[in-house]
C-alpha cells in the first residue's frame, strides 16, 4: 500500500540493493522533511487544499560520480509487493541472475521478433525499461547481450548507457545536456498569492520559448481511485474480508490537486517532477493579486522520456502500462526575470471551482485554537517531554503524540536468552536495548513511542526511557514483532519529536478545495475521452 508520494527525485530514482548484495547499489538514501503551513492557518479557505510537506533531504550514501544514475533501497518488502512473473521474492529482495531467467527468455523472444534485421541495441533499451525488471534494466540489458552475441555495452548506440560495476549505469555529462532534462531552473518558496502555499520560483533568467522543467506523470486511469470512502462500522452486514470501505464518497485525496485531468475522461495525470507540483494558478478572467500566467504546459517532444503512441491508447490500455510513460513541460510564454515566481492558468472549470468553494466555505469548530504537532515542537524545542503518568495531569493536545527515531533490527539468540517474560508465558517478551548515535538523521526511523521515564544529569543533560511502538508508516522491514516489548534507554531529547495523529491534519478537513487541474481541449487526446461510453 501507498503511505505517501514524494514527488521529485523520491520517484525518479530506481530501486537498488544494500553494499555487497547482487544488482545495482543504492547510492541515495533520504532524512528529514520540512514541516511549512507557508502562512496560511485551519481557519484560511485554503487550509488543506496543499501539502505542508516540502524539501525531503535526499543524500549520497556513497561516491557519486557526475553522470550516476541514482538507486535507492526500497527495502524487501517492496520487492515481495511488487513482484510480477516470478521477478522477485521476499526471501531473495531484487531479482538475481538466476531469477530474472523467465523474464529475460520473454524479452529476448520479443525483441527477436521485432528487430531481425541485427539493429538490436537500438530498441532494447526501452523495452528492457519497461520490462516487469525494468528496474534492474542494466543487469537484464548485459545478460541478454551475451544471450544472442549480438553486442556489448562497450560498442553501444550513443543513446544507450554506459554500464559500471553491479549493473549501476552512467551517462556521460554531454549526454546528459543533449538528452536530459534542466531540474534546477526553479525553486520552492512561499507565494505570492495570498493563501496558496509555496509556490515556484526562477533561479535563472528563462526566455519566451523556454523549458522550465519537466512534468513525468503517473497515469491513472479511473480517477475514482482518489475517492475517500467511508468506513464500514465493525458489525455491518456488509463488511466481507478485506472490504472495510462502504461506497459512500466523503472526499478527495489530496493528491488530486497535483493531477491534471479533463471533464470527458476518468484519466488522471499526476505530476511527480521535481519542483513543477509548486506552480500555482493565474488568469485574466479574474484577479490574482495582480498576476497573470506566464508560462503553460505542452506535451514533451523528448524520446525516450515522452512515449507519444501512448496519447492514441485508450484508459483501458493504458491501464496495462505500469511505469512512467508520459510528460508534459512547463514552457515560459514571455521572458521571465530571476526571482519571479512561475504561474500557469489552471483552467475554467478550475477557477470556478475554487470560486464556489470560496462561496460556500464556512471555517470548523475549534480552528482558531487548534495546535499540531509542528506548534509543540517549535514551542517546545529543548524543553523537557513529559511521560505517559505526567500526561495524566497536563495532557498533550489530542491530535498528536510522542515519536521517536529509533531504527529497529530483530532480536538477537542473547537478546533472546536475556528478553523478560510478561506477566504469564504467554505474554509479549520485554527486550532492553540502548539509543545509538545517528538513527536521528533517517526519517524513515521516526516512530510512534510512549515515554517512560526521564533522567536528568548532574551536567544538565536529561535521557529517556521509551518503549518503541509500530505506527502506520513503520517500514515493514523494521516492525517490531507483535510477541515482543522494546524498551530502549538512554535516548536523549533531540530523539523526540511531535507527530500528528491520523487524519488530524487540515488535508483531512471535510471541506478541504479539491480540484484537478484542467487539461486544455487543444492538447486533450481524443482515445481517453471515455466519459460518454
Amino acid at each position: 500500500d501507498s503511505k505517501a508520494l514524494a514527488p521529485g527525485l523520491g520517484s525518479l530514482v530506481r530501486g537498488g540493493v544494500v553494499e555487497g548484495s547482487d544488482g545495482p547499489e543504492a547510492n541515495i538514501g533520504h532524512g528529514q522533511v520540512r514541516h511549512e503551513r507557508a502562512g496560511v492557518g485551519r481557519g484560511d479557505p485554503s487550509a488543506g487544499s496543499f501539502t505542508y510537506y516540502h524539501d525531503l533531504t535526499t543524500y549520497a550514501t556513497k561516491p557519486i560520480k557526475a553522470g550516476d544514475e541514482l538507486y535507492e533501497d526500497f527495502g524487501q518488502h517492496y520487492y515481495s509487493a511488487r513482484a510480477q512473473g516470478g521477478a522477485s521474492s521476499a526471501a531473495t529482495g531484487p531479482p538475481t541472475n538466476d531469477s530474472m531467467d523467465g523474464s529475460v527468455d520473454s524479452i529476448k523472444d520479443d525483441l527477436t521478433k521485432k528487430d531481425k534485421a541485427g539493429g538490436f541495441l537500438s530498441g532494447l533499451w526501452g523495452v528492457v525499461q519497461d520490462s516487469p525488471v525494468g528496474s534492474f534494466a542494466p543487469k537484464v540489458f548485459q545478460k541478454l547481450s551475451d544471450d544472442l552475441d549480438t553486442a556489448t555495452a562497450d560498442n553501444a548506440t550513443p543513446s544507450a548507457p554506459k554500464f559500471v560495476s553491479k549493473g549501476t549505469t552512467h551517462h556521460e555529462p554531454e549526454w546528459l545536456a543533449e538528452n536530459g532534462r534542466c531540474l534546477d531552473n526553479i525553486r520552492s518558496a512561499e507565494s505570492n498569492l495570498e493563501g496558496a502555499g509555496r509556490g515556484a520560483f526562477a533561479t535563472r533568467p528563462l526566455a519566451a520559448g523556454e523549458v522550465i522543467g519537466p512534468a513525468p506523470l503517473v497515469h491513472i486511469t479511473d480517477r475514482s481511485l482518489l475517492d475517500i470512502r467511508e468506513p464500514l462500522p465493525p458489525s455491518s452486514d456488509d463488511m466481507s474480508e478485506g472490504a472495510l470501505l462502504s461506497d459512500t464518497v466523503v472526499g478527495k485525496q489530496l493528491l488530486l490537486n497535483y493531477c491534471f485531468g479533463h471533464n470527458a475522461s476518468t484519466m488522471l495525470l499526476c505530476n511527480v517532477g521535481v519542483g513543477t507540483g509548486y506552480i500555482n494558478h493565474a488568469s485574466t478572467r479574474s484577479d490574482s493579486d495582480g498576476l497573470e500566467p506566464n508560462a503553460e504546459f505542452r506535451w514533451s517532444s523528448q524520446a525516450g522520456l515522452h512515449n507519444a503512441s501512448w496519447l492514441e491508447m485508450t484508459p483501458d490500455e493504458l491501464d496495462n502500462e505500469r511505469s512512467l510513460g508520459l510528460m508534459l513541460e512547463y514552457v515560459a510564454t514571455r521572458d521571465i526575470e530571476p526571482g519571479e515566481e512561475i504561474l500557469i492558468d489552471y483552467g475554467r472549470e478550475w477557477e470556478e471551482a475554487w470560486e464556489e468553494h470560496l462561496a460556500k466555505w464556512k471555517p470548523q469548530p475549534g480552528s482558531d485554537n487548534f495546535r499540531e504537532a509542528a506548534d509543540l515542537n517549535e514551542e517546545l524545542m529543548g524543553e523537557q517531554i513529559l511521560t505517559i503518568a505526567e500526561q495524566y495531569d497536563y495532557p498533550y493536545p489530542a491530535t498528536v503524540e510522542t515519536s521517536c527515531y529509533y531504527h529497529y533490527v530483530p532480536r538477537t539468540d542473547e537478546e533472546e536468552d536475556a528478553s523478560e517474560n510478561g506477566a504469564d508465558a504467554s505474554s509479549p517478551r520485554i527486550v532492553r536495548r540502548e539509543w545509538q548515535p545517528g538513527m536521528e538523521t533517517d526519517g524513515t526511523n521516526l516512530r510512534a513511542c510512549r515515554i517512560l521515564n526521564r533522567f536528568e544529569h548532574e551536567n544538565g543533560v536529561e535521557e529517556y526511557t521509551v518503549r518503541v511502538l509500530n505506527n502506520d508508516e513503520t517500514h515493514h522491514d523494521a516492525l517490531v514483532p507483535d510477541d515482543e516489548r522494546l524498551v530502549v534507554t538512554k535516548m536523549p531529547r533531540h530523539a523526540i519529536v511531535f507527530t500528528d495523529r491520523m487524519y488530524t491534519t487540515d488535508q483531512h478537513l471535510p471541506n478541504a478545495f479539491r480540484h484537478e487541474v484542467m487539461i486544455p481541449d487543444e492538447i486533450m487526446p481524443e482515445s481517453w475521452r471515455n466519459k460518454h461510453l
